[in-house]
């Protein structure tokens, strides 16, 4: 149901006062004019409607919470820059927090390009970056582009900080929903909420708005125009049918050839592609795996006769040899490039400053290109499926995309400076089943609410976060925590009664104890971390594969190893196993890595239960999670 806000925001853009679309207008709310003149030289002379809304009826530069849904292209990530600088003036510190290391990355440099030289302090903290967390640890900074966990670490060792913080940039709320990420998320968003500082959450395809604002006691301020019109609709046959996002018209329009019965996807989508680039314009295709990457760039550069970057190439042969790197270069040649997890940060930095640059006209990428990064294209092709890994079954599986992730990967098309004034987001069917089953889930179908995990998932990693961060210290105060988050307010308090809900709590924290995370000062009722505990929340790894560590350290404390033994126990962890490794089947039907480890001339104990000796010992099938730690 649609607030009297967001109808406003929709229906009502004329009445915004006509002095607050200039970007002189900003000198009013206290910008300085050297800041306002560095705006109108990057981004415009005025604000487009959506940061004017922010401005003028939203209250940007005040105190309240806003959450700011619109879609990619519209304007709402320079709303959350302007209230960073306006806050960072002020000698208060700003976090922009990012669900990516790519996009933390591209934040980073963006941040410290345009800023650093005006005397803003700015630092990233992410897995790849850690060169700057003993300054996020002691609050030396103005602006700080941190991934999520790396902020509900730092709160681990240093609690004392989220008091130091003035304003919070919580950018692609739908993170939440997230399977593997979505309750610890949750939690540091809770606490950030309830803490003094003011949060500010974008997201361009989240559902559920209006209670997730509610929750976040935020104003809400929706707006469903994009700058550039969006054609996103269904090739089959060399024909695109396609509905237009602002003005919701249904056309069609050729693009390609018809093609066969036996023509494979792959084939479809290349003919799409060539026809495209021959107009002159950018291509970037999706896919759900590494290894599909590679193929996909390998199989446009056999297809196309793109022209080569010669840019490019110059700056890869400056790095340092890698399979990727390699690759990279013989593709384009073509004029194709490639872009996952697989990069080091030097070549991510080449691939997408190309395509961004349209040095080069076709990328083929996982999803790290799919959430906020700045990489306008003209066209975007989308796969309709994706990897998840199932804990349950410690194995991966293929699933559909969903709604919004569907929107946000086709928002990549149609954004302001890909050199179209229209964008395409494409998906292929090659049959006629396949289109019209695509028309009617992606491009009909209902962009799904937000999911909050924490229902879902075993709650005792959450409680030693919060009882190592000194947040909640018995177990009144953590059933209080729990009942005020997403979770708390929208499920729990609807499905189960008090009673059930602290009985869980209650199992949750038992069994932290049990494990020897948490201690329970029966005397004064009161639970605290063991060192043990507060080094395994201030890592961000989770109880049980801190468990596996400690039981292989005790394991092999009177034998001999090497370092392939350590590094294969901590690939099997629970942790371990989430980095995703792309395994043809044939390299499992093949048994190609079990062999050489068992090939390994070390001698092992046959009576040390740790995972390289079971696998060397083992004369049965391995699972295919084994292969793929291997």
């Amino acid at each position: 149901m649609l607030t009297t806000d967001s109808i406003f925001s929709i229906l009502n853009i004329e009445s915004v006062e006509a002095d607050l679309m200039n970007m002189n207008g900003l000198l009013r709310y206290g910008i300085p004019l050297d800041i306002v003149e560095i705006w109108k030289g990057s981004e415009s002379e005025s604000l487009l409607p959506v940061q004017a809304m922010a401005v003028g009826q939203y209250g940007l530069f005040e105190n309240r919470n806003l959450l700011i849904q619109s879609p990619t292209s519209s304007g709402k990530t320079f709303i959350g820059e302007m209230a960073a600088i306006q806050t960072a003036l002020r000698r208060k510190k700003v976090i922009y927090l990012v669900p990516l290391k790519a996009l933390a990355e591209e934040k980073y440099e963006y941040f410290k390009n345009r800023y650093e030289d005006y005397g803003l302090n700015v630092i990233i903290s992410t897995r790849d970056h850690r060169e700057f967390d003993g300054r996020l640890e002691e609050g030396d900074y103005s602006i700080a582009v941190v991934v999520y966990e790396k902020l509900s670490q730092l709160l681990v060792r240093r609690p004392e900080r989220i008091a130091e913080l003035e304003l919070v940039i919580a950018d692609e709320l739908e993170i939440l929903s997230d399977a593997e990420r979505g309750s610890g998320i949750e939690i540091l968003l809770t606490r950030l909420i309830q803490s003094e500082c003011r949060v500010i959450g974008l997201s361009a395809v989240i559902g559920y708005a209006e209670k997730l604002a509610e929750w976040m006691d935020a104003r809400l301020l929706r707006y469903e125009r994009r700058p550039l019109e969006l054609r996103f609709g269904v090739l089959h046959d060399g024909v695109f049918g396609y509905r237009t996002y602002n003005e919701f018209t249904e056309e069609q329009e050729s693009i390609g050839r018809v093609g066969s019965d036996e023509e494979s996807i792959w084939e479809s989508l290349s003919t799409a592609v060539e026809c495209l680039v021959e107009r002159g314009e950018s291509c970037l295709v999706f896919v759900k795996a590494k290894h599909e990457a590679r193929y996909g760039a390998r199989h446009l550069a056999e297809s196309i006769n793109g022209a080569c970057d010669e840019e490019s190439l110059r700056k890869l042969k400056g790095l340092e040899a890698t399979i990727a790197r390699d690759l990279l270069t013989e593709t384009l040649e073509q004029g194709v490039g490639f872009h996952s997890a697989d990069l080091t940060p030097d070549e991510r930095r080449v691939v997408e400053g190309g395509f961004r640059n349209r040095q080069f006209k076709v990328l083929v990428s996982t999803s790290t290109l799919a959430v906020g990064l700045n990489m306008p294209s003209c066209n975007v092709f989308i796969s309709p499926d994706k990897w998840c890994y199932e804990k349950q079954f410690g194995m991966p599986w293929k699933t559909p995309i969903l709604r919004s992730e569907y929107e946000n990967m086709g928002g990549r098309a149609g954004r302001l400076g890909s050199g179209l004034d229209f964008g395409r987001s494409i998906l292929v069917a090659q049959t006629e089943y396949d289109r019209e089953t695509l028309w009617r889930r992606y491009v009909e179908g209902e962009r799904e609410g937000i999911q909050p995990r924490l229902t879902m998932d075993l709650l005792e990693n959450e409680i030693l976060s919060l009882v190592a961060s000194n947040q909640c210290n018995t177990e009144g105060a953590l059933e209080a925590f729990f009942d005020s988050t997403l979770s708390g307010q929208w499920i729990w308090r609807e499905e189960l009664t008090a009673e059930e809900v602290g009985q869980q709590i209650r199992n949750a924290l038992y069994r932290a104890i049990d494990s020897g995370m948490v201690v329970l000062d029966e005397a004064l009722e009161r639970v605290q971390a063991t060192p043990m505990g507060l080094a395994v929340a201030s890592k961000g790894i989770t109880m049980q594969t801190a468990k596996s560590i400690e039981e292989w350290v005790s394991n092999s404390q009177y034998r001999d190893w090497e370092a392939i033994d350590a590094l294969l126990a901590l690939a099997m962890t629970e942790d371990g196993r989430t980095y995703a490794v792309s395994l043809y089947t044939r390299e499992y039907d093949g048994n190609r890595y079990v062999s050489e480890i068992r090939e390994h001339d070390t001698v092992y104990g046959h009576l040390n239960d740790v995972p390289l000796s079971r696998i060397c010992n083992d004369t049965g099938n391995i699972y295919f999670e084994d292969v793929r730690a291997i």
